[in-house]
């Protein structure tokens, strides 16, 4: 608003330079206006951008949990820096992408284990390279150990596991 007053302010002065100087800050103000346009859009396409990004990324990881998804392999696939891929990760769902992963692994285990799988057999089929990889993060997560679950929900089922 105060381009606007200094703008009408030159043009009632009637000196030789009010013109050149309501022309001046008449250029200032579209600048000004431009500057604020470009930056909003940008801000705007980068998260949106971001979003879709994000969720084509946990759409593949979702569909692809028993897979190898380390932050530089997933970085690759979707043209991104590892970098862009947590920060993105962390600001619109509040985790990393390795905490993700590990819940949505840890999710699908006690799904399986409660269709009757034992842990030992199952730890592979969530993406868990080892065995004691899957247990530490099972015991961690739920405070208690894969095959203790396990027999919770056998006698939950009653032997139907």
């Amino acid at each position: 608003m105060t381009h606007a007053i200094n703008i009408a302010k030159e043009f009632a002065k009637k000196d030789e330079y009010s013109k050149i100087m309501a022309d001046a800050l008449l250029v200032e103000l579209l600048v000004s206006i431009n500057r604020f346009v470009i930056n909003n859009l940008d801000k705007n396409t980068e998260k949106e951008t971001a979003k879709s990004v994000l969720a084509e990324l946990v759409d593949y990881i979702n569909s692809n949990l028993s897979s190898h998804l380390s932050l530089d392999w997933l970085a690759d696939k979707f043209y991104i820096s590892k970098y862009y891929l947590i920060r993105i990760f962390k600001t619109e769902m509040g985790i990393t992408p390795h905490r993700y992963i590990t819940l949505k692994r840890l999710i699908l285990a006690k799904s399986i284990m409660y269709s009757g799988t034992k842990p030992i057999d199952t730890y592979q089929a969530c993406g868990f390279t080892d065995y004691s990889s899957f247990y530490t993060a099972f015991k961690k997560e739920y405070g208690m150990s894969p095959k203790h679950f396990y027999n919770i929900a056998k006698t939950k089922n009653k032997g139907y596991v």
